[in-house]
């Protein structure tokens, strides 16, 4: 009778174990996280003269080696004919959500 107490346990533990082992399943997951990156052409701040045009000197945004440019937003004004200083906001967001944000200082002085 012992030994049969011994052998049920032993099987039974054995189909236990086996419960355990199923396969794991991953799909709608990724592990790999995208991130745009943003970066501005020209200098950083700018020194624009009173009175004289500013003359955007552009950004590039790329995500995944693509060029995603065309998906920057860019937010702030620079009034010319006010001295001051003036900041421009360049925003992008990933394919996974991730938001870069940039910004360009733009100072307007007297001549």
């Amino acid at each position: 009778m012992k030994n049969q107490i011994i052998y049920f346990s032993v099987v039974a533990l054995f189909f236990l174990s086996l419960q355990g082992c199923e396969k794991e399943t991953t799909a709608g997951y990724t592990d790999i996280v995208y991130y745009a990156d943003l970066q501005l052409v020209g200098t950083s701040p700018m020194i624009v003269a009173l009175g004289e045009p500013y003359v955007e000197p552009g950004y590039v945004a790329t995500e995944r080696e693509e060029d995603v440019t065309d998906k920057v937003e860019v937010s702030g004004s620079v009034d010319t004919n006010t001295p001051g200083v003036y900041n421009i906001t360049y925003r992008v967001t990933s394919l996974d959500g991730f938001t870069k944000t940039v910004r360009r200082q733009v100072f307007v002085l007297p001549a």
